[in-house]
């Protein structure tokens, strides 16, 4: 059962959904007399008003386009005039603290200024030389299936069980040698009722405001159990900012939480304005068929409300709290693609376990509707298999969507594109893994037109190069072009990596320069390491390795969380944040207790230890990131556990946590 806690007066109703462009806040103004700034963004059509930070944030990147004259030169100016006009690109750089170029530049410089920020781009900061290529011995080949690999016993390694009390971090990520033996600040965590949680699922963040924070912040959580009347399906809160200027002295407010009448597992995704949330709903765990759910919320507090469902053609007009089901035409389960959302054109893509992508229209603005012919489209290679989370390039318009384990050893799945314009299927790479299939979206920046791919056990030479390899697949979003980089061997499913901020702010455009950063098992295959790939002229590069990312630190026989990656600009620090399923040094040595990590990546040099760590019950899900620095207590990370666990005071359960980005 949801943990409740009593409502207290908020701001919520003076600022919560004003269409500003944002409210600029003093530590003495939080949470009292907003102070509204005096003009709005308005890209391609669509207003941006706010920050949301949901799984696609994490998938769809746009490193430096250039200038306009860089891109008349390059011969790239159709492309970056359809980068600079995304609106991806916008909140993006809005959420980071950076500066944009194209049309909205000074709207984003304006935003810049109200926090004390830059409004121009700094010089680039050079690439760190590499010390050479890392030899990486076999490691011991593990057999798994879907959803969760199969280990052998290890034995007890370095290190102790971490307690679960709050202890406090370092102040800072950046200078000085960090300390992998200080454990995180964990500032709260709700139990959500759950027992277990998807390795792929992130929860979802939105600010009301693009310069500052909000008590009316809200981060949702999909709970990862049946819906019923005393537990919900989905949950937010708001009042989450702790501490020093924040909203409450220890516990945030359930906001809302609702029973929408089935099992919600994967991740949401919210509205440009935040006044809305989709999600795919399943009938049951396992249980066909699946749905999208459009919900308009409303501020209901700690009591689960059961919704009944509006029909698609009310739904513009119902009267929040509602919902609509749109039921996939197919009748089909959707066990691992959560849903991408288009914000130019107000549509929504989703795939489904019988290798079909469906397209819905009119999601959030519009008359709410699946697309007819041809969609749903069949996306296959003359096997079914289910898709994993699509994502979509607004240059191309393609989506690039993997495919998964189907249970059949040795049969997983390959990598496929579609073309959005007419959903007909154009192209794919052949069967890239063998063991596991594809269980991560794919990585794309829709500036230097690249698609990575993460793939956990080759398949063959022919697409992705020696079987048995874990392998980083980079192509171009047309798929005219690809290379592949061997990070070493092993059974392990793979996620996405992340790029640094050296990379998204390279001086050049088209042909970024900097890191990629990916997790791979180590020498021993028990363990796994934090990997730096150089990326030069959107190439992968040389493999860095520091060596204290070896069997003493990460993944004790274990799978790990996506990578996430977020620039604080107001601090200047850049950091990594994943979780481990079962950890070694400082969170476990028996391999049951999961861990989260921070590494700090800002000078581009081969990261050293962890700087902060804390034990998770099974690991973590996808994170998410509020913040910059606004003030203490509001620059944060959030995700769930994997497994059930210790919720602060509200009992046993899959907890949905925050903790400081920076251990303060």
């Amino acid at each position: 059962m949801i943990e409740r806690f009593p409502k207290p007066a908020t701001v919520a109703t003076i600022f919560g959904m004003l269409w500003a462009l944002g409210i600029p806040m003093s530590r003495t103004a939080y949470g009292q007399q907003p102070q509204p700034a005096p003009s709005q963004i308005t890209v391609g059509g669509v207003r941006i008003t706010g920050i949301p930070d949901d799984w696609t944030h994490h998938h769809v990147v746009f490193s430096n386009p250039g200038t306009e004259a860089e891109a008349i030169a390059n011969g790239t100016h159709g492309r970056w005039l359809k980068v600079v006009n995304d609106p991806r690109y916008i909140i993006q750089q809005l959420h980071r603290g950076q500066p944009a170029q194209g049309p909205y530049a000074a709207d984003v410089a304006r935003v810049l200024a109200a926090r004390g920020l830059p409004t121009t781009l700094p010089p680039p900061v050079p690439v760190a030389p590499e010390p050479g290529p890392s030899s990486l011995p076999p490691p011991v080949a593990i057999p798994g299936a879907h959803p969760a690999p199969r280990f052998a016993a290890q034995p007890d390694g370095p290190g102790s069980v971490a307690s679960s009390a709050q202890v406090p971090g370092i102040s800072g990520m950046a200078g000085g040698t960090p300390d992998l033996k200080r454990r995180w600040r964990r500032d709260w965590s709700e139990n959500l009722g759950g027992t277990s949680q998807g390795l792929t699922t992130f929860p979802a963040k939105y600010s009301f405001s693009t310069t500052g924070a909000s008590c009316s912040d809200f981060a949702v959580f999909n709970t990862s159990a049946q819906g019923s009347s005393t537990q919900a399906t989905v949950v937010a809160y708001n009042n989450i900012y702790v501490g020093t200027g924040g909203c409450a002295s220890s516990l945030p407010t359930v906001y809302w939480e609702y029973n929408t009448g089935g099992y919600v597992h994967l991740s949401p995704v919210l509205s440009l304005d935040g006044s809305q949330v989709a999600f795919v709903q399943n009938a049951g765990s396992g249980t066909a068929p699946a749905s999208l759910v459009l919900l308009k919320w409303k501020n209901t507090g700690a009591t689960v409300t059961t919704l009944s469902n509006t029909a698609a053609g009310s739904y513009r007009s119902c009267t929040a709290p509602c919902m609509t089901t749109l039921t996939f035409t197919n009748s089909g389960f959707d066990g691992f693609s959560a849903p991408y959302y288009d914000y130019a054109n107000d549509v929504i893509y989703v795939g489904d376990n019988g290798s079909y992508l469906h397209k819905f229209t009119g999601v959030f603005n519009g008359s709410p509707a699946e697309a007819g012919s041809p969609w749903p489209v069949l996306v296959n290679e003359g096997t079914v298999y289910p898709l994993v989370a699509p994502v979509q390039d607004s240059v191309t318009g393609n989506i690039f969507v993997g495919t998964s384990y189907n249970g059949t050893a040795g049969a997983a799945g390959g990598l496929e594109c579609l073309v959005t314009s007419a959903g007909v299927f154009t192209s794919y790479f052949g069967q890239l893994d063998h063991e596991y299939g594809i269980w991560d979206a794919v990585l794309l920046d829709s500036s230097a037109q690249e698609t990575y791919t993460f793939i956990g056990d080759c398949a063959s030479s022919t697409n992705c190069g020696t079987h048995n390899d874990t392998v980083v697949l980079e192509a171009t979003t047309s798929f005219s072009a690809g290379e592949t980089y061997a990070l070493g061997t092993g059974l392990y499913p793979m996620f996405a990596g992340t790029f640094d901020n050296i990379y998204f702010t390279s001086s050049t455009p088209s042909t970024p320069t900097g890191h990629l950063y990916v997790l791979s098992p180590t020498s021993s295959g028990s363990y796994q390491q934090l990997l730096q790939i150089t990326i030069s002229g959107s190439t992968p590069g040389d493999t860095m390795t520091s060596a204290t990312y070896d069997s003493s630190d990460f993944g004790y026989g274990t799978i790990m969380s996506p990578l996430t990656e977020f620039y604080n600009a107001t601090a200047g620090r850049d950091g990594v944040f994943f979780g481990a399923e079962a950890a070694a040094s400082g969170c476990s040595t028996t391999g049951t207790v999961g861990c989260v990590y921070g590494v700090n990546v800002t000078s581009g040099a081969v990261p050293g230890a962890a700087y902060a760590f804390s034990s998770e019950a099974g690991g973590t899900s996808g994170i998410i990131i509020d913040n910059g620095a606004v003030f203490t207590g509001a620059d944060q990370i959030y995700f769930t556990t994997l497994s059930s666990g210790t919720c602060g005071a509200g009992g046993s359960g899959v907890c949905a946590i925050q903790a400081s980005q920076a251990a303060p």
